[in-house]
């Protein structure tokens, strides 16, 4: 492991503190209102079998956001829906300057063979942002990825 104390420091307070402490003071008036709506962005890498080697820090702490999601949800059920998106790759303009091997390698480890679109994602968010019957889920929004993994 090449990860320094600082690396997973970092990993953990962007991937995990910080959605913590937002879901910790929203979820104090939406307790209030006894109604209302968290929604966390995890990662694919977070999925408990597709952790990458180069990314451990990282995979980690979206796992660990993933159960802070479902037991968080546990927690402020009936009043408040809790869920995360899962992206797998989403297009970037830096993918661009990818050498082909590279962004192809990425391309081909999905099932529909392309890249997720921003608008994509945000469809995903919409809808759990309204989906009144769903908790504690996370939806993977990935192309397939996580199918070629099993």
């Amino acid at each position: 492991m090449e990860s320094t104390k600082e690396d997973w420091y970092a990993a953990l307070d962007d991937c995990l503190i910080s959605a913590v402490l937002c879901s910790k003071y929203a979820a104090k008036i939406m307790l209030k209102k006894k109604t209302g709506v968290i929604l966390n962005t995890a990662s694919v890498r977070g999925i408990s079998y597709a952790g990458r080697e180069g990314l451990i820090a990282y995979s980690a702490a979206k796992a660990a956001l993933i159960s802070f999601t479902k037991t968080l949800a546990k927690k402020l059920a009936p009043f408040v829906n809790v869920n995360a998106i899962a992206p797998g790759f989403v297009y970037k303009e830096m993918y661009d300057s990818f050498p082909n091997k590279l962004r192809d390698k990425l391309i081909n480890a999905t099932l529909l063979k392309r890249f997720n679109t921003v608008d994509e994602i945000a469809e995903g968010f919409l809808y759990l942002a309204t989906a009144k019957g769903v908790t504690g889920e996370v939806l993977c929004i990935d192309g397939g990825f996580l199918l070629k993994q099993e």
